[in-house]
């Protein structure tokens, strides 16, 4: 009975059964954060407490991440393995913000980020407003018509810009060219297909346009700059 009762007392020294140490796996942008904020989980919690919910729906809430989960042991080792979403563009708002591949915003951009290199840029009303989530069908489209862009059109790194008018619809700059795409904003996938035929046929001369207009039904029409 004595050296059962010293056994038990033994083993409650050496598994502690709260949380002793913490670390997430996985971040890359957020790498720099506290932890323990980051989480909400406090040293010594109950290892087995009712916290694990709770904590994944506040690292999830991270619009960083794109998913978490929770290892844990009886030596009190807690690990958060994570995966961040990558962004894609940049949206202005009120500021520079990250967008990821499928129209979600982000966090904000950071100033001199290596992140932010050859990303494109994606204006329309919203910039320089608040977010309010009145145009996240317009940030999708944004996201889409880059897409079908790089496919053969125009690579990422060369596009400059794509800015939504609510008269014209979406409008492309390239890096280096003052001249703007009127894209439109219907049936993107064939006008996109229409601008890579285009582009082939004026390639010779692409440094003479000023504007390649999209936004007919039965032909494009092709400005050169010393044209009225």
């Amino acid at each position: 009975m004595i050296g059962g009762a010293l056994f038990v007392a033994r083993s409650k020294a050496s598994l502690p059964f709260e949380v002793r140490n913490l670390k997430v796996n996985g971040l890359k942008t957020l790498q720099n954060i506290d932890l323990y904020e980051f989480t909400g989980i406090q040293k010594n919690t109950p290892l087995f407490g009712k916290w694990m919910d709770d904590v994944l729906e506040r690292v999830r809430a991270n619009p960083r991440i794109a998913e978490a989960t929770i290892f844990r042991n009886s030596t009190g080792e807690v690990v958060v393995q994570v995966a961040e979403h990558q962004a894609y563009a940049l949206i202005n708002l009120e500021r520079l913000f990250f967008i990821n591949g499928e129209g979600i915003i982000l966090d904000e951009a950071r100033l001199g980020s290596t992140e932010t290199r050859d990303l494109p840029v994606i204006t329309g009303p919203w910039s320089g407003k608040k977010w309010t989530g009145e145009w996240t069908q317009h940030a999708k489209e944004a996201v889409l018509l880059l897409k079908m862009l790089s496919n053969d059109t125009l690579p990422e790194k060369k596009i400059s810009e794509v800015h939504f008018s609510e008269r014209l619809g979406w409008i492309v700059y390239e890096i280096g060219s003052k001249a703007r795409i009127i894209v439109g904003n219907d049936d993107l996938r064939r006008r996109t297909e229409r601008l890579r035929r285009v582009l082939r046929e004026v390639k010779k001369h692409k440094s003479s346009v000023r504007e390649i207009d999209l936004n007919f039904s039965d032909r494009v029409v092709v400005k050169l700059k010393d044209t009225a």
